[in-house]
């Protein structure tokens, strides 16, 4: 990221000076640190993040510029987001973020579970027609995608003994978050407070962010409270969940996760237990798939 000079720098353009910088670690795919602020002698503090170290070099400012346009526009919206500061069109490849003040710790499940369901539905109740300019990927074909995770994954297996198209949508699609598990939740006590990377949203199934947070709360939680996430999804949205389509889609998630784990940077211990519950879940799926 930045030195202390271009942090610095910031802090200047923003109308303040520099006090400290705090790097933050946990991230997989993005760098981001906290910086601490005096602007007319009040303390501000805010968060700097790249792009995605998986994203093109050439394509990382318009992802940072997407992301802030997105960002401003949910904040607006009344979600839970942090509204950007600054985003940068200069020659620096990040973006300046309030700080959300929370914890990812996850409060008892049996309050957490339903909070994070209902957040999933906010999302997911966001008028797209607010975002439709921002170039926003589709998110639509589980049945294209998953079968190619499998001819990476699993080559052995024949696609066509698994793998149907699912019944065409009638609804239209909707805003996904991408990557919803628990590290990307903020909580004060029992009260969700900030939903944070969104460099993975798109446009389409619901069942995507679905399938996403099944996958994830299994691997953090166990799949009692999985399901207790589904249960109060379910009882919320506007339309019946395709349950095909997230199997579908749990292919693609619990595959990719197979996949990708080497590339987090995680110890090997711990790249090696994701792996497991992936391929785990990604195993249970296909057997449900195969007897449809």
């Amino acid at each position: 990221m930045q030195g202390t000079e271009g942090y610095a720098s910031l802090a200047e353009r923003l109308g303040g000076r520099l006090v400290s910088v705090t790097p933050l670690t946990g991230g997989v795919s993005a760098e981001a640190a906290l910086l601490s602020l005096d602007i007319a002698g009040e303390r501000r503090r805010v968060l700097v993040r790249t792009a995605s170290r998986f994203t093109d070099v050439g394509d990382r400012r318009e992802e940072l510029r997407r992301m802030g346009r997105l960002l401003a526009i949910l904040a607006d919206a009344g979600l839970p987001v942090a509204r950007p500061v600054l985003v940068d069109p200069g020659a620096e490849d990040w973006l300046v973020l309030e700080y959300l003040e929370g914890s990812t710790d996850l409060p008892d499940p049996a309050v957490a579970m339903p909070a994070l369901a209902r957040l999933a539905l906010q999302v997911h109740a966001t008028p797209v027609e607010r975002i439709a300019d921002l170039g926003l990927p589709v998110a639509v074909d589980p049945a294209g995608e998953a079968r190619e995770i499998l001819a990476r994954l699993l080559p052995e297996v024949d696609p066509d003994s698994v793998i149907e198209e699912p019944r065409p949508r009638d609804a239209a699609p909707v805003l996904l978050h991408g990557d919803l598990w628990p590290g990307n939740v903020l909580w004060d006590g029992g009260r969700v407070v900030g939903l944070i990377d969104w460099e993975d949203c798109a446009l389409g199934d619901p069942e995507r962010d679905l399938a996403t947070a099944r996958v994830e709360l299994t691997l953090a939680l166990g799949e009692e409270e999985a399901t207790e996430f589904r249960s109060v999804y379910d009882a919320g949205a506007p339309h019946t969940v395709d349950q095909h389509r997230v199997d579908l889609w749990t292919v693609c998630a619990a595959g990719g996760m197979a996949l990708h784990v080497g590339a987090w940077g995680l110890p090997k211990e711990r790249e090696e237990t994701v792996r497991a519950v992936a391929l785990e879940v990604l195993h249970e799926t296909l057997g449900r798939l195969a007897v449809r």
